[in-house]
């Protein structure tokens, strides 16, 4: 067989193994890359480079070229979905091309090998709607060009590479340094052409798209995502290669293989081989980059290093391939490798088909795939709700994407804030901040929040959408049943817990006064740490009389070892206020302490519930004596069990500026006091620094008899000030006549 037979051959056997794999992995739809396809979707229709129109992006895994180039393609006319697999095939396509382009001076063997197994490798199949096959496409094509000496391409395939993903910069560091130990001079052309198209890059995408370069998620930034293998390169390497390894055994062999190979790689001199030790180098320098700068991983992050371990297995067959006699052995041992490479195919395909078994190793390297009941729900969603609803969910991509609707998530990716209550282990801040029209919640995620009794009042489920496999969840739909409530900021001053805690302000959407009784309110408080505080705090709210009587409370628990230090943070609570709360004056306290019974407890804001202004009192006597802000109107003398009672009737014309007391006296015919109390209108619990212009207030006192003996007494009345001075009404008195009350006993 001739060499062009050869390579004929290996070009149809590789576009065979590329063809039958596109056709069973175009069946794989990953809900993650559904967030780049509404944002490729919003940029086809002139919204901008946003998941919510009009609103600023949070999402950084989302590569902005890769967007990019599926609304310019989308102009054709293809779904999304369908184009980003055809993209991915390509981009597949030319990754095998630039293999087995780099590897046919070692041997054509050994492009073939190393070409077949990156074709056949399945975790790359498993993300074929996202940017890394192209990404990887454009990195293995910048090597081949370099393998050619061909400058301008390698600037033009590196620099969009670099577009797509930042870290593509190791590789330019790695060919350079290849340039350098190969002796070949650097060509300022090609460097001018790269920096060029990078920053001319850079400036259009944060432009026109409205968003800078795509930067790499950090460490613990995606905790909640399935397809986050570690928060570390190097550790998530060895849940990368348990997973290959668990999706078929034959892939150990490989592994084995390629080890096989590393050891023949000769000098660096031989230039055959070039293309291989850039390959290594680009892998072990990408995977130690991303480990010193801290990043969360991913499958795909390991591309690279998938590439040099099929061109390690390619530098192993060659040998095996092409100088094993007799030919018939030859060709046996190659028929043998082919099966060995469909067996690893078949048997990869097979366990990432299946359903069942959830915790199998080689789950943690397929991205979560789409549920067809979370279709299902957005577009009933669509059908449903009006253009401008907004849907808090729980939910990724895919829903959103066929919501066609404002998002607002509970992981933080679109709306960042939310990502930064989830951090602090605040899993409800989102709903309560943002109140959406409507909620969308996986059966189990619904007892979070179902479970707080504002969600219970706020919102209705409306609808359920049963789960599509065993492994899923039915969905929940939810509707708010009401206006959003609005939260009113109290002005207050910021007040320090002996935790260390600072309350900078408070919001409410219930009125203080007067008071909003029978309903269930909810506070936002606004905090400050100023240094981090280990052990988890009750945060608890409260209405307290003037009298020391707790009309409502409300714990919460919250780990403040979570926030972050020396910025101002909200937390949400309830706070059920009864039907039955008396007139009066309440203080709104906020208490903190490590234990429920403990608290360290500081008022925050006043409330008032005032007496109602057609409230009916028999018999009592009318009188107009004005004080300034206040007015005598009435009164009422009667003699019970206790004492002397007095009724008084006030009425404010003016807000007073402080508080008053009222002063009781009985004095007998020659003026001596024989009885007497001073004391706040209704002991205290409505002081008259609160009372309002127009309010009537009733107000009670028991005069004690102990030892008044029996006679004829004149009962006065008056107001003290707080520096003991008495008031004088406008017309001159102190002492206000109210009645004589005749005391017949002792």
């Amino acid at each position: 067989m001739t060499r062009h037979q050869i390579e004929w051959i290996s070009a149809a056997v590789l576009l065979a193994i590329v063809a039958g794999m596109a056709a069973v992995y175009a069946s794989f739809d990953s809900d993650l890359i559904y967030y780049s396809f509404r944002y490729a979707e919003n940029l086809a229709q002139g919204a901008g480079y946003t998941y919510n129109p009009g609103a600023p992006t949070a999402v950084h895994m989302v590569a902005p070229l890769h967007a990019g180039l599926l609304a310019f393609l989308s102009q054709i006319g293809l779904d999304l979905p369908s184009l980003a697999k055809a993209l991915g095939v390509a981009g597949i396509s030319a990754s095998v091309a630039a293999l087995y382009g780099m590897a046919h001076p070692t041997g054509r063997w050994a492009a073939a090998g190393a070409a077949a197994l990156l074709a056949a490798f399945v975790p790359l199949w498993l993300v074929l709607s996202f940017d890394s096959s192209l990404w990887l496409a454009l990195c293995l094509l910048s090597i081949f060009f370099y393998t050619r000496e061909w400058g301008i391409p390698v600037a033009i395939t590196l620099a969009l590479a670099t577009l797509t993903r930042l870290e593509t910069g190791v590789l330019a560091a790695v060919l350079v340094a290849a340039s350098l130990a190969d002796g070949r001079p650097l060509r300022i052309e090609v460097i001018a052409s790269y920096l060029g198209i990078v920053m001319i890059g850079g400036l259009w995408l944060g432009g026109a798209l409205g968003n800078p370069l795509p930067g790499l998620p950090g460490a613990g930034r995606f905790p909640y995502l399935p397809s986050a293998l570690a928060d570390n390169a190097f550790t998530g390497l060895a849940a990368w290669l348990l997973g290959l390894v668990s999706l078929s055994p034959v892939w150990a062999l490989v592994v084995l293989a390629a080890l096989g190979g590393l050891l023949r790689i000769g000098r660096l001199g031989q230039p055959e081989q070039r293309w291989l030790l850039i390959l290594l180098g680009w892998a072990l320098l990408h995977l130690v980059t991303l480990s010193i700068l801290r990043v969360s991983v991913f499958p795909w992050t390991y591309l690279p290093l998938a590439a040099a371990l099929a061109g390690c297995t390619g530098l192993a067959i060659e040998p095996a391939a092409d100088r094993t006699p007799p030919a018939q052995l030859r060709w046996g041992l190659i028929g043998g490798l082919g099966l060995l490479i469909i067996s690893a195919m078949a048997h990869s395909t097979f366990n990432a088909s299946r359903s069942d078994n959830p915790d199998a190793a080689w789950r943690r390297l397929q991205p979560q795939r789409l549920a067809t009941h979370h279709v299902v729900a957005g577009q009933w969603i669509a059908q449903n709700s009006a253009p401008t609803a907004q849907i808090g969910t729980t939910l990724r991509g895919g829903f959103g994407y066929y919501a066609q609707r404002p998002i607002i998530d509970y992981q933080g990716d679109i709306v960042a804030a939310n990502a930064e209550a989830l951090r602090r282990g605040d899993e409800q801040w989102w709903l309560a901040a943002a109140q959406p029209d409507y909620v969308v919640l996986a059966e189990d995620d619904a007892s979070i929040p179902t479970s707080d009794p504002w969600f219970q009042l706020t919102y209705q489920e409306i609808q359920r959408i049963d789960a599509s496999g065993e492994q899923e969840e039915a969905l929940l739909i939810y509707q708010r049943t009401g206006d959003p409530t609005t939260l009113s900021r109290l002005p207050i001053g910021m007040t320090a817990f002996n935790s260390g805690l600072t309350l900078n302000t408070i919001a409410t959407d219930f009125r203080l006064d007067p008071l909003e009784s029978d309903r269930r309110g909810r506070l936002r408080l606004e905090w400050w740490l100023e240094q981090s505080i280990e052990q988890p705090q009750f945060v608890s709210v409260r209405l307290v009389s003037r009298d020391g009587r707790v009309q409502s409370i409300q714990n919460d628990r919250i780990d403040f070892s979570l926030w972050p230090q020396r910025q101002l943070l909200t937390s949400y609570h309830n706070l059920e206020i009864g039907a039955a709360v008396v007139p009066g004056v309440y203080d709104l306290e906020i208490g903190i302490g490590s234990t429920a019974d403990n608290l360290d407890w500081q008022p925050v804001a006043l409330a008032k519930v005032p007496f109602p202004s057609d409230e009916f009192l028999g018999a009592v006597s009318g009188i107009r004596v004005e004080f300034g802000d206040i007015r005598l109107d009435g009164y009422r003398l009667s003699r019970t069990e206790e004492g002397a009672e007095v009724v008084l009737i006030w009425e404010t014309l003016a807000s007073p500026p402080t508080d008053y007391q009222v002063l009781i006296q009985m004095r007998d015919a020659s003026g001596v006091i024989a009885a007497q109390m001073l004391a706040q209108p209704l002991n205290g619990a409505y002081p008259t620094s609160v009372w309002s212009p127009g309010e009537r207030i009733p107000d009670t006192h028991v005069l004690d008899l102990t030892g008044v003996a029996v006679g004829e007494y004149d009962v006065v009345v008056g107001l003290v000030g707080p520096d003991d001075s008495r008031l004088i009404s406008l017309d001159g008195q102190t002492d206000i006549f109210l009645g004589r009350l005749t005391i017949t006993n002792p």
